[in-house]
């Protein structure tokens, strides 16, 4: 798995009203409405500017994820999460079990250098049936990541 995007909101503050509703294939989330969004293959994004961006990719799974398979299924997750952190060249800094949409998530925060800027990318996967859902942000390290907590906390599978 390759993951392309990140989460942020520099300047677009957690609080900020005006939200715009990012429908995907067999998903739906909520980004600040000043974003451009964007579609390519199973990948939906959001993005302000160069950096700040939101967003979901969309893999089907080889067989049907049933939550009983939880605890075989993270330590795939972490080895993914690795692996994206070595091709970013940067550090695993964080990973939990999260609730998203109601069902347990694997969470993950890297922190990367790229262009001269301290990065950070959030990325969480949600498995439902043959769905895996990897929802993506990035941010500039120290700012505002009120885009990413929608996104988090709005994330809608079908």
């Amino acid at each position: 798995m390759i993951v392309l995007a990140g989460c942020g909101g520099r300047g677009h503050k957690a609080t900020e009203p005006r939200v715009q509703t990012v429908v995907g294939g067999g998903y739906r989330f909520l980004a600040p409405s000043s974003w451009s969004v964007h579609r390519a293959g199973r990948q939906v994004t959001a993005t302000s500017g160069a950096t700040d961006l939101v967003g979901v990719t969309t893999f089907t799974l080889a067989r049907r994820y049933r939550p009983r398979l939880w605890a075989q299924a993270v330590p795939a997750l972490d080895r993914t999460a690795g692996e994206l952190a070595a091709q970013l060249g940067g550090t695993l800094r964080a990973r939990a079990t999260v609730v998203v949409a109601g069902r347990r998530a694997r969470r993950y925060e890297i922190g990367y250098r790229r262009a001269g800027k301290a990065l950070v990318e959030r990325t969480a996967f949600v498995l439902t049936g043959r769905r895996e859902h990897q929802l993506l942000c990035r941010f500039e390290a120290g700012a505002d990541d009120g885009a990413c907590r929608t996104l988090f906390s709005s994330f809608r599978p079908a």
